[in-house]
């Protein structure tokens, strides 16, 4: 992972549209290796709960959405996204029912995968370009509210039908830190 001081928590939520409830949520997820790799070092899940009663005219519907990119040039990404997935899927396990994430808890979660990764790094003796790592990005939909949180250079996007796609994240690289210094998004990539 990148250095937890790049995670990025937001709280979206859109009180003038958002809808008083929610219809359903509708996900699919694939994954690529692209064009320049030999094996592909992403890792995602979806896990999604709803339940509508007729007892009840408020959907309840809530949804975990989590993509990790093992870092290119890094031995063992693939590895590093898959702990961090698993590690990530534990932590939100763990915490008690009933009630709504945090900003914190999102950056605890995180903070977890990444220890894991450190704690894995540490018991195989790896250093400098051996160690492994990942990108991550973490939403969780609880009824018409999303959390997000990521870290890296991995993205986020939203689909609408008014908008069409519009990216939420801004990279963790560089490039994004010379743009929100001001420099000129060609120069800053150049």
């Amino acid at each position: 992972m990148y250095h937890p001081s790049g995670i990025d928590p937001t709280h979206i939520s859109n009180p003038n549209h958002a809808p008083n409830r929610l219809k359903g949520l509708e996900s699919i997820g694939k994954s690529d290796v692209g064009r320049d790799r030999q094996h592909n070092e992403d890792c995602f899940v979806i896990e999604q709960q709803q339940q509508i009663g007729s007892w009840n005219p408020q959907a309840i519907a809530c949804g975990l959405y989590i993509v990790c990119d093992g870092m290119g040039g890094h031995a063992g990404g693939e590895i590093a996204s898959a702990i961090a997935v698993r590690r990530l899927m534990d932590y939100f396990k763990e915490l008690p029912q009933n009630r709504l994430l945090t900003e914190d808890n999102l950056k605890d979660a995180i903070y977890a995968a990444n220890q894991a990764i450190y704690l894995h790094n540490e018991r195989q003796s790896r250093s400098q370009k051996e160690r492994m790592g990942t990108t991550v990005v973490v939403a969780v939909v609880e009824n018409t509210q999303v959390r997000i949180a990521h870290v890296g250079d991995s993205r986020l996007y939203r689909m609408t039908r008014q908008h069409g796609l519009e990216q939420l994240t801004l990279d963790h690289d560089i490039g994004q830190q010379w743009i929100r210094k001001g420099i000129d998004p060609t120069d800053a990539y150049a």
